[in-house]
């Protein structure tokens, strides 16, 4: 439980911390918002020529499929808790910020996203634009997803968002939760650009690719061994990503056991795919 010491810290502080995130057992309040002042805000830039390609997105039919999306799977999703982020919630980073891997992230945290598009422009000079509309819908699926933080200090914390599970440095089911959210992502891009009577482009730059074969196939095996639709499974999976997993119902990690093996859910959990996939051959 938060002390009340911590809790009037907490109330009186400056909104450092996103208020969607639940925060529990936090004991150092003061270090984790020095740590994610360093770590988050410090090394940020705004660039013009980024600002005006995700500024060309059409925001209002962006949010219309995006909100379509998740009702379709959520009907009873409260519509005005859907965390869509407005354009200005969005950041870019340095040559060399705090990135190490990858072109975008979503900050639970700080509730915005960034983008890495001078890394993005090195690698894709000639669909620069496509690349940072894509990376920019991919992390608006992360900030949709149920967060759940827990502090005991920046280093020490556990973090689940969507089917990601973080416990201090272990990180578990970070592949599957990205195979989830690039699977949407490229639907949500597919709709966008019919309804703006775009042409879509499947090339992906292998982004991913890798984990959503294993996504798919999950998915398939599923829907054999139930007796129920592709879609039905389809649309479960990202529902409970969405609103977490519901109170007295299996969630999706259980059924995997269920239905396969543990063996195979722990090789998932550590996002060795090639022998997950291998093990559903199996079944």
């Amino acid at each position: 439980m938060i002390s009340e010491k911590n809790f009037n810290e907490i109330k009186s502080a400056p909104p450092i911390i996103s208020s969607r995130i639940e925060l529990v057992n936090t004991r150092d309040i003061v270090n984790v918002k020095a740590s994610l002042m360093r770590k988050i805000i410090a090394e940020t830039e705004e660039n013009h020529d980024a600002e005006k390609i995700i500024g060309s997105i059409d925001f209002v039919e962006f949010k219309k499929v995006m909100t379509d999306m998740i009702l379709d799977v959520c009907p009873d999703f409260p519509i005005n808790d859907i965390n869509i982020l407005p354009l200005e919630k969005t950041r870019f980073y340095k040559e060399y910020g705090l990135i190490p891997e990858g072109h975008a992230q979503y900050s639970s945290l700080e509730n915005v996203i960034i983008v890495d598009y001078y890394r993005l422009k090195k690698l894709f000079p000639d669909s620069i634009n496509d690349k940072i509309i894509h990376c920019y819908f991919h992390e608006q699926v992360h900030a949709v997803s149920k967060v759940v933080c827990r502090y005991g200090t920046y280093e020490s914390n556990i973090v689940r968002m969507g089917y990601m599970y973080q416990d201090g440095d272990d990180e578990l089911f970070r592949m599957l939760d990205e195979a989830v959210t690039e699977k949407m992502t490229r639907e949500i891009i597919a709709k966008y650009k019919e309804a703006k009577q775009v042409t879509a482009s499947n090339d992906h730059q292998g982004a991913y690719d890798e984990s959503i074969a294993l996504l798919d196939e999950v998915i398939k095996k599923i829907s054999i061994k139930m007796g129920v639709d592709e879609s039905a499974v389809w649309k479960k999976i990202q529902c409970e990503k969405i609103i977490g997993m519901e109170t007295g119902k299996t969630g999706f990690i259980d059924e995997l056991r269920k239905i396969f093996s543990n063996e195979f859910v722990d090789n998932l959990s550590r996002d060795n795919l090639r022998v997950a996939l291998k093990e559903l051959e199996k079944f």
